[in-house]
């Protein structure tokens, strides 16, 4: 009995040591936490103050839009201004001008903050240590409450702690931006002719008087933005057809749910949402991409988005009713049963870029030999190899020119120009390449990770496929042909510019014919009649071509906001073009369908065939930035368990040249 109860005593020592051991243990762990939490603070601090930024941001564009369309009740502290009537007054930029611009930013700033809650809400960890801080900070505030002491400092750290948590820390930053108001004096509340962009939207709920709607006349904002939203979709779906869909078009995808969410918390709740529109974005464009990435590891499920943020009971299985949390599991199936068609096109695609990507480093070879001098980076300037390089251009000139044109057929400044076309194209279809790469990489692995699904085994040569592809065009670029590159680079932005501004010369005759110069005097004396509507958009046309030609030929560079300002002037000049009847002829592009999509819904021919110039402008502008963007493989540290196996791959194959 002795001998059992000293073993007995024994045990229970062991028991309580090792409990003590443990309760160690935890409070060394929550005070590292505490720690880290306090460490971490100031960076959660920024986040909250650009998340705040980002929706004043959002609010400041959705009322330009609306200002500028219906100026006279534009004031953003919701009291009329002089002069608004039901109609609005005039607009500002022109009638049939819709500032596409605007809308793809409101997108960007959308899918942020939606990056933004997903990075917040997928770490449980920050959450657990948020947890232990605020229990320890409220401890301490109720202790200093029944002390009786009052530290204002103390009051004030507790106030940013319940402002973080209720919004930043709550994965509620996307939610506060869409339900900000608009429109505090309900200005842009109209259901007039602007209202009817499609046939279910603006009919009226059940209980509501049959001619509610058809009283109330002027511009109506989620009309405008529904417009924008269209044309928005039209591109996505475009490049997702093509398969020519890349990183950016990606951001884009997730910020068209964004502003369709923003489009119906504008919606009066009079009026039913359009449904065909609802139904597209809920089963075509998720049948494409089921899963579309945000940042990292962070996936976003549309179906689940809209299930959240705006249901639709008009359409089956998308009701309030249906549990968002269901979405992921639902996708997980539907997407085994084409698993084996994914695989097989997820192969082939990366063996045809590794193909289109080989052609491309032979031609870059021929059209951007490398250069005796090279570029001085640090100083920013040519050196001699620059200028020989200029001479081996002009020499070759003629080798470069497009296919069906002649030597003789051209000038020398028309072949010199040609020259510069080519290898700027050149240029565009390496970036492409790395784009889709990888974006094809990204969102495959994506995809897998979300749904919870093991990667085929040949995926694993394809990877290293991909990543090779990117890597090549981009050491090309940044190491073997960055003197052409760079030299190409201010011929190309000239004769972008040029090209950009010649495209509406034709308009520019059109606003001439109509006497711009006698257009203030008449607009006040007639401005309801028709004349007075053509001499106003003749001189917001006028007013926009000024902006370009001093924009485009006043400065030979051009940074974010001068091309932004270039952007709405062509804008403006598009819907002016169709106000006036001015069709531009011969138009050509890029043969970006896409780009040729959203300017024919919004801008006509001018808008088709200034989008490839808009495109190429920006490129060139920031080159570096463009190449870095491409060849960002960044999100391959958070699929880094692939890496032995992708070793060990290339060691079965003999080395990279077994593929």
């Amino acid at each position: 009995g002795g001998v059992d109860g000293n073993v007995g005593n024994g045990g229970r020592g062991a028991v309580l040591e090792a409990a003590m051991m443990d309760e160690a243990a935890t409070r060394r762990r929550d005070s590292e936490l505490l720690r880290r939490m306090g460490r971490f603070l100031p960076a959660l601090q920024a986040a909250f103050n650009l998340a705040l930024r980002c929706q004043r941001l959002v609010r400041n564009m959705v009322s330009q839009i609306g200002g500028c369309a219906a100026p006279s009740m534009s004031s953003l502290d919701g009291s009329s201004m002089s002069g608004a009537g039901p109609g609005g007054g005039s607009p500002v930029l022109g009638p049939s001008v819709h500032l596409l611009p605007l809308a793809f930013a409101i997108a960007r700033t959308l899918r942020l903050l939606l990056c933004m809650d997903a990075v917040v809400m997928g770490n449980p960890e920050l959450h657990e240590a948020w947890d232990l801080y605020k229990s320890v900070v409220r401890d301490r505030a109720i202790k200093a409450q029944n002390e009786g002491v009052r530290d204002p400092k103390m009051e004030s750290f507790e106030r940013l702690l319940v402002q973080l948590d209720y919004t930043l820390l709550s994965g509620r930053s996307f939610e506060i931006c869409a339900e900000q108001n608009f429109d505090p004096g309900m200005h842009f509340q109209g259901a007039g002719p602007a209202a009817s962009a499609g046939p279910a939207e603006g009919t009226p709920k059940k209980g509501a008087a049959a001619g509610a709607d058809s009283s109330r006349g002027g511009f109506a904002l989620h009309a405008e933005i529904r417009h924008l939203l269209t044309v928005l979709y039209r591109r996505v779906c475009s490049k997702v057809d093509n398969g020519a869909d890349g990183t950016d078009d990606a951001d884009l995808s997730v910020g068209l749910y964004g502003l369709y969410c923003l489009y119906r918390r504008l919606l009066p709740s009079r009026l039913v949402p359009d449904a065909s529109l609802h139904k597209a974005l809920w089963n075509l464009l998720p049948s494409r991409r089921p899963v579309l990435p945000l940042y990292g590891s962070a996936p976003f499920f549309p179906r689940r988005f809209l299930l959240k943020y705006a249901p639709y009971d008009g359409l089956r299985g998308c009701g309030a009713g249906v549990d968002p949390a269901d979405i992921p599991s639902q996708t997980a199936l539907e997407f085994a049963a084409k698993a084996r068609q994914a695989e097989s096109d997820f192969v082939l695609g990366a063996r045809r870029l590794e193909v289109e990507a080989a052609r491309w480093l032979a031609t870059a070879e021929s059209d951007l030999a490398p250069s005796a001098g090279g570029y001085d980076d640090s100083a920013g300037s040519r050196t001699r190899g620059s200028a020989r390089a200029n001479d081996d251009a002009a020499s070759s000139a003629s080798s470069d020119l497009p296919p069906g044109l002649s030597h003789s057929s051209l000038s020398d400044d028309d072949r010199a120009v040609a020259s510069v076309a080519r290898k700027v194209a050149l240029l565009r279809r390496g970036l492409t390449l790395m784009r889709r790469s990888s974006s094809i990489l990204r969102r495959h692995l994506l995809t897998y990770r979300a749904l919870d699904m093991s990667l085929p085994p040949s995926f694993i040569p394809s990877i290293a496929k991909l990543c090779r592809v990117v890597k090549s065009i981009e050491k090309a670029l940044r190491v073997r042909h960055r003197s052409a590159v760079m030299c190409l680079r201010g011929a190309a932005i000239h004769a972008t510019a040029s090209g950009l501004y010649d495209k509406f010369e034709k308009l520019r005759g059109a606003v001439d014919s109509h006497g711009v110069s006698a257009v203030s005097a008449s607009m006040d004396a007639d401005s309801e009649s028709s004349g007075g509507s053509a001499a106003r958009t003749a001189a917001s046309v006028g007013a926009a071509l000024a902006v370009l030609e001093g924009v485009l030929k006043g400065s030979s560079t051009y940074s974010p906001v001068r091309r932004q300002a270039v952007e709405i002037a062509v804008c403006v000049c598009g819907g002016g073009a169709d106000a006036l009847g001015v069709v531009e002829n011969g138009h050509h592009g890029n043969g970006d369908s896409a780009s040729v999509v959203s300017a024919a819904a919004s801008g006509g021919a001018f808008l088709a065939g200034a989008q490839p110039l808009l495109d190429d402008l920006g490129l060139l502008s920031d080159i570096d930035e463009a190449i870095s963007r491409a060849a960002d493989c960044s999100f391959l540290y958070f699929h880094r368990s692939l890496l032995s196996s992708i070793v060990r791959d290339i060691y079965q194959r003999g080395g990279m040249e077994g593929f």
